[in-house]
């Protein structure tokens, strides 16, 4: 069993706490119960292989008291390491020959210390007298190692450091123990401890072994050694995985933000310096690529930055897994960040199963994943399930800081997606575990989608329909209506009058001017305007004739009249231009014909121009 726990930002203070150590067991006695139990012997490892994660590997044999037998064992962690711890696992056995297994680990809220923590292991039953009992703790910590000196330059070698206890910090005395610190190569520039009992061999450097060790003993542990490897640390990792059954696709998205924790860069960079760096002096601490472990099978693969696609990256597969090598735009010294996003698709057979049983899905996919040996701060990871889906249980694989569940829409939903977001920070390779989410998804609903697109493509149809179909013009009172339209007539008609009477001036000017041969040229354009004005009276003739048809009739007696005053009058123009285009040629009859023919034409054109008039005063006495 384990327990992964918050951590925040280490500040050394062993050699304050060392001052103050007898200060501090003499608050701690009476806040544990240190006589339960007492620890025979402690092998403790601090494994530094990692340059951005310390894991600490200690194995304790723990013996019972006769007087005070307890389930209840207790593992206590000072202040400043406390901040820092990402994971505790416990597991425990009777002996060293027995098979070891996994036991509770919960904090201890009832244990109240401002200078420690305490988490409680649950053992298997009470150990009583000179029972003894097994334990191996694994703690996993990150923001521990620290780089000295803290600036470098570009072609300088990167050193680290390292602060801690030499003791196993516990609320129980110790007849033995030790500490191993594994470095991940020899190159030691400094170790020490308070009490001068320390050793080393290769890479392994031991402090101790110390005898007879009080509760809550401190002392300083300080090693130095070169590690040229960077520091990484994920400041916010942001997953999307969205579940498909149409497509049997999971989509994952993930956004990345990488801060290089190492010594920072002192001055400036240096172009040509590190392009030669590969063979003059590959130890620097700069991050040319990330590899990104993937799952197998995946497809259509892409990687971004801010500024777009980064087309320096490579992708291939092997046989459990497929990797995407990214090349940033620019190498990460110390000091440095960069962001960018990735994406791609890949079966959902490969974490999505059916139970036969219950009808139910299970979804389970790793927590965090992708890049090794690092330091995550921040995880924020959205799971949407298929529009339709209902919840049925969220196992997350370890307290999470928060789990939030909501719905979302996409393209096309209707009913929205349920979503579950979890959130939690100070994670490492250990949190790489899945989480499970059981849904319910009848196979109906497969079918929403497209009876969606159907009811929305006939609803738009049917919508087109009925628009096409309808008269949404503005109606008001009919005789208001019927009132326009006399006024309109009435405006066509003093308009026609107008330009009759301005047609039979220019037919009198040029005959006193003897140019009646240019009649037809000036006079075309007023004709013209004459019939225009038809066209309206033809328009209301056509709209009125349903709901008004004596209206219809009386405008369109009316349009007859003015229609035959124009043809009477061209007439009548006409003879008497071309007796003026005859000249002498005509004979006396001629003249006296046309002559009396003009005359018969103008009186007609009166009694016209009378039965118009008596028309709109008809339509008149009809509207009002």
């Amino acid at each position: 069993m384990s327990i992964l726990a918050k951590g925040r930002l280490f500040s050394s203070g062993y050699g304050i706490l060392g001052l103050l150590c007898v200060l501090i067991n003499c608050v701690f006695v009476g806040a544990v119960a240190q006589d339960s139990f007492t620890i025979d012997n402690i092998d403790r490892t601090l494994d530094l292989s990692a340059p951005s994660i310390v894991r600490e590997y200690t194995s304790l044999v723990i013996k019972g008291n006769r007087d005070k037998p307890s389930t209840d064992f207790l593992l206590a962690f000072p202040a400043e390491v406390n901040q820092k711890i990402s994971a505790v696992f416990v597991e425990g056995k009777p002996s060293d020959n027995a098979p070891a297994k996994f036991l509770p680990v919960t904090a201890d809220g009832s244990q109240e210390n401002k200078e420690a923590t305490f988490f409680n292991v649950e053992l298997p039953q009470a150990l009583r007298g000179d029972e003894t009992y097994h334990l191996r703790v694994r703690t996993v910590y990150t923001h521990w190692i620290r780089p000295y000196p803290k600036e470098i330059a570009q072609n300088d070698h990167q050193k680290l450091e390292l602060r801690g206890n030499a003791y196993f910090f516990s609320p129980y005395k110790t007849k033995t123990q030790k500490t191993t610190v594994r470095l991940p190569n020899t190159d030691v520039i400094n170790f020490s401890s308070a009490s001068g009992k320390v050793s080393r061999s290769g890479n392994l450097i031991q402090f101790g072994p110390y005898g007879s060790v009080g509760s809550f003993a401190e002392e300083e542990l300080y090693v130095h050694y070169a590690d040229e490897r960077p520091i990484v640390v994920v400041k916010k990792l942001e997953r999307k995985l969205e579940i498909s059954h149409w497509g049997g696709n999971l989509a994952v998205e993930e956004n990345y933000e990488v801060h290089h924790e190492g010594a920072k860069l002192k001055g400036h960079f240096s172009r040509v310096d590190y392009s030669f760096s590969p063979w003059l002096n590959p130890k620097t601490n700069a991050v040319r690529d990330i590899s990104i472990s993937l799952p197998p099978n995946v497809k259509n693969v892409y990687y971004r930055d801010t500024i777009g696609n980064v087309s320096t990256s490579d992708f291939f597969e092997e046989s459990n897994r497929s990797v995407l090598r990214i090349r940033p735009r620019y190498p990460l010294y110390g000091g440095w960040r960069y962001t960018w996003h990735h994406g791609y698709d890949v079966p959902i057979g490969l974490f999505l199963h059916k139970n036969v049983q219950t009808g139910q899905y299970e979804f389970m996919n790793p927590f965090v994943g992708g890049l090794s040996n690092v330091t995550i701060d921040s995880v924020k990871v959205t799971v949407v399930l298929p529009e339709g889906a209902s919840v049925k249980q969220i196992v997350p694989p370890f307290a999470m800081d928060s789990i939030d569940e909501f719905t979302t829409f996409s393209y096309l939903d209707t009913t929205g997606r349920p979503t579950i977001v979890f959130e939690k920070h100070n994670l490492a390779d250990e949190h790489a575990v899945p989480i499970k989410i059981t849904y319910s998804y009848p196979s109906y609903r497969l079918l929403q989608k497209p009876l969606t697109m159907v009811a929305a493509l006939l609803s738009l149809f049917l919508c087109a329909s009925f628009w096409t179909r309808s008269d949404f013009s503005i109606r008001g009172d009919p005789t208001l209506r019927m009132r326009n339209h006399h006024v309109t007539v009435e405006q066509v008609i003093a308009a026609e009058t107008k330009l009759i009477k301005k047609l039979k001036n220019t037919f009198d000017d040029l005959k006193s001017q003897t140019r009646l041969s240019e009649y037809g040229p000036l006079t075309a354009e007023l004709e013209s305007r004459v019939v225009s004005g038809w066209t309206e009276l033809m328009n209301i003739i056509n709209e009125t004739k349903a709901t008004s048809p004596s209206f219809a009739e009386t405008v369109h007696v009316v349009h007859d009249y003015m229609k035959e005053r124009l043809s009477k009058l061209r007439t009548m123009h006409n003879q008497v231009v071309q007796i003026h285009k005859a000249g002498k040629d005509v004979d006396s009859n001629k003249r006296k014909e046309v002559t009396n023919l003009v005359a018969r034409l103008e009186n007609e054109v009166k009694v016209l121009e009378e039965k118009i008039h008596e028309g709109v005063e008809a339509l008149k006495r009809k509207i009002y």
